[in-house]
Protein backbone atom coordinates (compact mmCIF):
# COMPACT_ATOMS: atom_id res chain seq x y z
CA UNK A 1 0.00 0.00 0.00
CA UNK A 2 1.12 3.38 -0.59
CA UNK A 3 1.50 6.36 1.90
CA UNK A 4 -1.95 7.59 2.60
CA UNK A 5 -1.64 11.11 3.94
CA UNK A 6 -2.95 13.44 2.06
CA UNK A 7 -0.36 16.84 1.34
CA UNK A 8 -0.61 20.32 0.18
CA UNK A 9 1.57 19.51 -2.62
CA UNK A 10 -1.55 16.80 -3.87
CA UNK A 11 -4.09 18.67 -6.67
CA UNK A 12 -7.62 19.43 -5.69
CA UNK A 13 -8.57 16.90 -8.26
CA UNK A 14 -5.81 13.79 -6.87
CA UNK A 15 -7.70 14.07 -3.42
CA UNK A 16 -11.36 14.54 -5.08
CA UNK A 17 -10.77 11.77 -6.79
CA UNK A 18 -10.04 9.47 -4.05
CA UNK A 19 -12.87 9.17 -2.37
CA UNK A 20 -16.67 10.45 -1.33
CA UNK A 21 -15.86 11.51 1.94
CA UNK A 22 -12.63 13.52 0.61
CA UNK A 23 -15.05 15.29 -1.57
CA UNK A 24 -17.38 16.05 1.11
CA UNK A 25 -14.43 17.52 3.08
CA UNK A 26 -13.13 19.99 0.39
CA UNK A 27 -17.16 20.84 -0.38
CA UNK A 28 -17.30 21.84 3.28
CA UNK A 29 -14.43 23.88 2.97
CA UNK A 30 -15.34 25.85 0.05
CA UNK A 31 -13.01 24.14 -1.98
CA UNK A 32 -14.10 22.94 -5.54
CA UNK A 33 -12.88 21.36 -8.76
CA UNK A 34 -12.84 25.17 -10.43
CA UNK A 35 -9.89 25.17 -13.45
CA UNK A 36 -10.63 21.16 -13.40
CA UNK A 37 -9.14 20.60 -9.87
CA UNK A 38 -5.26 21.36 -11.47
CA UNK A 39 -3.89 23.72 -8.38
CA UNK A 40 -2.26 21.99 -5.54
CA UNK A 41 -4.39 21.71 -2.31
CA UNK A 42 -2.58 24.54 -0.61
CA UNK A 43 -2.60 27.00 -2.96
CA UNK A 44 -6.34 26.24 -3.54
CA UNK A 45 -6.74 26.61 0.35
CA UNK A 46 -4.95 29.88 0.57
CA UNK A 47 -7.27 31.40 -3.23
CA UNK A 48 -10.67 30.22 -0.82
CA UNK A 49 -9.57 31.61 2.66
CA UNK A 50 -9.48 27.91 4.25
CA UNK A 51 -6.88 27.30 6.99
CA UNK A 52 -4.53 24.77 5.11
CA UNK A 53 -3.56 23.11 8.25
CA UNK A 54 -7.46 22.45 8.98
CA UNK A 55 -8.28 21.24 5.50
CA UNK A 56 -5.67 18.68 5.63
CA UNK A 57 -6.20 17.66 9.17
CA UNK A 58 -10.07 16.55 8.50
CA UNK A 59 -8.66 15.19 4.83
CA UNK A 60 -6.41 13.18 7.20
CA UNK A 61 -8.89 11.80 9.47
CA UNK A 62 -10.35 10.18 6.85
CA UNK A 63 -7.51 9.03 4.77
CA UNK A 64 -7.51 5.36 3.74
CA UNK A 65 -4.54 3.50 2.42
CA UNK A 66 -4.09 4.13 -1.51
CA UNK A 67 -3.27 0.70 -3.28
CA UNK A 68 -0.15 0.60 -5.46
Amino acid sequence: MKESKVTGEQTVSEIAARSEAMRKILYDHKVDLCCGGVHPLAMAAHAHGVDLQEILDALNAVAVPLRK
